[in-house]
C-alpha cells in the first residue's frame, strides 16, 4: 500500500512529502503496467496474492491533489484520499474552527511543554459561540509557532468533495477531525475526532469504513485507538508502518514513495523492499546496541 501526501508542478520542491506532476504521471503509468491496481473493496480478497496487487492513497486532503486529477481520470486507475476533515470545512462551520484550535494546542502542549489540561481545554472550547471561538483560533495561531504544513497548507474546498467522491475513481475517507496523535489526547476527545469525521464523510458520500491514522508513526497510536475504530466500525484502518500487510492484520501498513521515476526504485516498491530494509536497518542497530555495551 502506497501513501503520496502533496503534488507540484512547474516549480522544484525538495520535500519527501511533494511528488512532481510529471514524476506522478511516470510511477503511475509503471503501476498500471506492472501491478494489479486494487480499490478498497478489493482489500481484503486480494490483499494475500501472490500477485503484485498495488493500493493507492493520498494523506491530508491538500489542494495540490487537484492537480493529479485528470491523470487519474486518464488512467482510470482508484485513489482513497484520507481527508483531515475538521480542517476542510467551510468558514462559517464551528467545527472549522474548534479542529484548528484543537491542532493548535496539541501543537503548543507537544513543544512548549505547557503540560496543559487536554480534557479541560476540549471542554472549554465546545461552551464557545461562534465568534469567540473564531478569535481565540486566531490568538492560539500566532502562539502555535511549530505549525506543521497540514495546518498551514490550503485544503480542498469542502464544496469540491462532494464532486469528487461522485468521481468512482476516488473514494474518500477519515483522517480525523483536527489532525492530532490520537494516542496522546483524551477519551473524549479521540471519540469526537472518530464519530464527528464519519459524519462529515457520510456528509459527502464517502466511506465510513475507512480510517488513516494521523502520522501513523508507532508513536501514533495505540490498543485503545485501535478499539475506538473498530467500535465505531471501521473496517480499514490504515498507518504509517513498514509491514507485511495480510487480512489476519487489524490494521494495514503503507510506504512513502519518493519524488522519482526509477524503474529499480518502482521495482523494489512493489517487491515490499522498505520493510525488508527497515528490518534489516533495526538488526543492525540492535547488533550494534549490544556490542557498544
Amino acid at each position: 500500500i502506497i501513501n503520496y501526501h502533496n503534488f507540484y508542478c512547474n516549480k522544484k520542491i525538495e520535500n519527501e512529502m511533494f511528488i512532481d506532476k510529471e514524476i506522478f504521471i511516470s510511477q503511475m503509468q509503471y503501476f498500471k503496467k506492472y501491478c494489479n491496481l486494487i480499490n478498497i473493496n478489493d482489500l481484503y480478497n486480494n490483499i494475500s496474492n501472490k500477485n503484485n496487487n498495488l493500493l493507492l492513497t493520498i494523506d491530508d486532503g491538500d489542494d495540490s491533489i487537484l492537480l493529479i486529477e485528470n491523470i487519474i481520470n486518464e488512467l482510470n486507475i482508484h485513489l482513497n484520499l484520507f481527508l483531515p476533515i475538521g480542517l476542510m470545512l467551510e468558514d462559517n462551520n464551528i467545527d472549522l474552527y474548534r479542529s484548528r484550535c484543537l491542532h493548535h494546542i496539541f501543537n503548543i502542549n507537544k513543544f512548549q511543554k505547557k503540560n496543559i489540561n487536554l480534557e479541560k481545554f476540549f471542554k472549554k472550547i465546545f461552551t464557545f459561540k461562534f465568534e469567540k471561538i473564531k478569535k481565540f483560533e486566531k490568538f492560539l495561531s500566532k502562539k502555535n509557532k511549530n505549525k506543521d504544513y497540514v495546518i498551514k497548507r490550503k485544503k480542498i474546498d469542502f464544496s469540491k468533495l462532494k464532486r469528487l467522491s461522485q468521481n468512482n475513481n476516488f473514494v474518500l475517507g477519515s483522517h480525523s477531525m483536527s489532525h492530532v496523535n490520537l494516542k496522546d489526547i483524551p477519551s473524549n476527545w479521540l471519540n469526537w475526532e472518530i464519530k464527528k469525521s464519519l459524519e462529515y464523510i457520510d456528509s459527502i458520500n464517502g466511506n465510513n469504513k475507512i480510517f488513516s491514522i494521523p502520522y501513523g508513526h508507532k508513536n501514533s497510536f495505540n490498543n485503545q485507538v485501535i478499539d475506538f475504530l473498530s467500535n465505531h466500525n471501521i473496517k480499514y484502518i490504515f498507518t504509517s508502518l513498514n509491514i507485511m500487510n495480510t487480512p489476519h492484520n487489524n490494521y494495514y501498513g503503507r510506504i512513502y514513495i519518493l519524488n522519482s521515476k526509477n524503474s529499480y526504485y518502482l521495482k523494489g516498491l512493489i517487491l515490499n523492499s522498505m520493510f525488508f530494509y527497515e528490518k534489516l536497518i533495526s538488526i543492525i542497530k540492535n547488533l550494534f546496541f549490544f556490542t557498544s555495551k
